[in-house]
């Protein structure tokens, strides 16, 4: 109930009893108060108050009045968003699925835009820091190729022979674990985040981040590839991108265990590809 100088005025619904101790305003019909002060009456409990309010206030009406209403304090707004969505929360950003998906795994609650007022989410941003997309707070790695950027390709007369045998090595592995030609090329970038990518341009190794060592330690006496763990895991994890480019889809998951398993068939049945003479 709101009271004026403790006479009752009007039901509010409200968690507490309020009394205005001077002359409140009525609205023309004298029979109630203003929305607007209303609105402004709830902003200043809520502000004393929200230490007291529990999750079972989180959508009650004058929370979600005091959330949107400018006068909210930047401890308010926090407090009641954790009501609301927990302390771990984040912006559902739908240019990035695979970082909503893993801020979940993680924890977090997305919170998406209908979700809040335009009020609301301007107080949200203005007095909570911390939230922020999902994609700015666990962007997924992307290989990003512009055509403004610097040619970091490795041209292949530069190849050595262990570029040459691990690149061979690779298309044929392609080739038969999803029945098709790949295009394989070598990048040296150092700016970027990935190793290797797979998708429109084929498969992508990185020699700014993978180095020398990783082609040179595929050979034998430098004559003989011997594929080594490391490239078969980086190979299976990229081919598994020809099914699904979230990592954390379950098609993905599914992908990666059936690479491995034609993989292990591949070693039985064409034991020489993983054995080969390479050509200077």
């Amino acid at each position: 109930m709101l009271y004026e100088l403790g006479m009752p005025v009007v039901e509010t619904g409200d968690r507490w009893d309020i009394s205005v101790e001077q002359k409140i305003l009525l609205n023309m019909d004298r029979d109630n108060v203003t929305p607007a002060y209303l609105r402004d009456v709830r902003t200043h409990v809520v502000n004393t108050m929200h230490t007291h309010l529990s999750e079972g206030d989180a959508n009650a009406a004058l929370v979600n009045e005091a959330l949107a209403d400018e006068q909210a304090t930047p401890a308010t707004v926090n407090h009641l968003l954790d009501l609301r969505f927990g302390p771990r929360r984040a912006i559902f950003d739908p240019s990035d699925p695979e970082a909503n998906m893993a801020l979940v795994a993680d924890g977090y609650a997305l919170i998406k835009g209908g979700q809040l007022t335009r009020d609301q989410w301007a107080n949200a941003k203005k007095h909570d820091p911390k939230l922020r997309p999902s994609g700015q707070i666990r962007p997924t790695k992307k290989a990003i190729f512009g055509p403004g950027g610097k040619d970091c390709w490795v041209a292949r007369e530069k190849w050595t022979p262990a570029m040459r045998a691990v690149t061979a090595y690779t298309a044929e592995v392609c080739r038969e674990l999803i029945g098709g030609r790949v295009e394989i090329s070598i990048l040296s970038d150092v700016t970027v985040s990935w190793a290797a990518c797979y998708g429109d341009m084929g498969l992508v190794f990185n020699l700014g981040r993978l180095g020398h060592a990783f082609f040179d330690e595929c050979l034998l006496d430098s004559s003989r590839l011997s594929p080594t763990l490391r490239l078969n895991q980086l190979l299976i994890h990229e081919i598994g991108h020809h099914v699904c480019s979230n990592h954390l889809d379950e098609r993905y998951h599914d992908a990666l265990c059936e690479l491995g398993a034609k993989l292990t068939r591949l070693a039985l049945t064409r034991p020489e590809l993983f054995r080969q003479d390479v050509m200077s």
